[in-house]
């Protein structure tokens, strides 16, 4: 977290990453069960070695290089070096490094420890009624990927503690978001992981799928959940495994659990979802 202007902007620190696939292959039996996972570990990451990001000023940065000690570490070869993953890029849709930026940088508690840190100091990106901010790491252009696993630690830092002093609702802030045919395609749907909050509450779990015609227009839910117990840790450490499953009919599966350092796991967010 950096602070200018006595502005303090939400931050989010990433400590390692790993994603796993599984084999290409039908997402359903004849009998229309889902088969059992095979899973393989495809990438992971603690963003040391020479792993580095190029191009910021972009719309698209690019993650290079690798960790000699850690296999399947390579952000180009391993990680985009075959199917099912197609490319993967830190997508800002607009803006400069003045209002928004991700680099690799130490652990602001722990110099030994390597961090991915994205921040947002302002809304970058033009769009009616409000202008709205963008970072994320996409995997696009994927293919055969009817289940996909992964775990990610995270830290969400003190700017997230100051929104939760802030007395508007919060409808709208996306931690994750995995789509199954992008807009314009046949079957397009999304499954969106949020954080949500009430005008005099704090921040809390929510998860919601929608659908879309093809010819574009408003989104419709497909279902919503909320987890207001489970807590959201803040300016800590903590891991998210997430899980989802193309299905047949409602066999399809999308899970989400948080795991605090000290192995406590909570939220278990699960929902059955069905293929578009």
């Amino acid at each position: 977290m950096r602070v200018g202007k006595s502005v303090w902007r939400p931050t989010v620190l990433a400590s390692s990453i790993a994603l796993s696939g599984c084999t290409p292959g039908p997402p359903c039996t004849t009998t229309g069960e889902l088969p059992a996972g095979d899973y393989l570990l495809h990438f992971q990451s603690g963003f040391g070695g020479d792993v580095a990001i190029t191009d910021r000023t972009s719309r698209d940065a690019e993650i290079i290089g690798a960790e000699p000690e850690t296999t399947l570490s390579d952000w180009e070869s391993d990680m985009e070096g075959g199917l099912p993953v197609g490319d993967a890029k830190i997508f800002f849709e607009d803006g400069g490094t003045g209002q928004r930026d991700v680099q690799i940088v130490d652990d602001p508690e722990d110099s030994s420890n390597k961090v991915m840190e994205y921040w947002i100091g302002e809304p970058h990106v033009p769009q009616l009624p409000q202008p709205k901010a963008r970072i994320q790491l996409g995997l696009r252009n994927n293919e055969g990927m009817h289940v996909f696993r992964y775990s990610v630690r995270v830290r969400l830092a003190e700017g997230f503690v100051v929104l939760e002093t802030w007395d508007k609702k919060i409808h709208w802030l996306t931690l994750a978001e995995f789509w199954n045919n992008a807009p314009g395609e046949s079957h397009t749907f999304r499954v969106t992981l949020n954080l949500n909050k009430g005008e005099d509450g704090t921040l809390f779990w929510g998860s919601h799928a929608q659908t879309q015609a093809i010819d574009g227009g408003p989104w419709s839910d497909v279902w919503e959940s909320h987890s207001e117990t489970a807590p959201v840790p803040l300016d800590e450490w903590f891991s998210l495994e997430v899980e989802l499953r193309e299905g047949c009919e409602e066999d399809g599966l999308y899970q989400v659990d948080l795991i605090e350092d000290d192995g406590t796991r909570r939220l278990g967010g699960r929902a059955r979802r069905r293929r578009a």
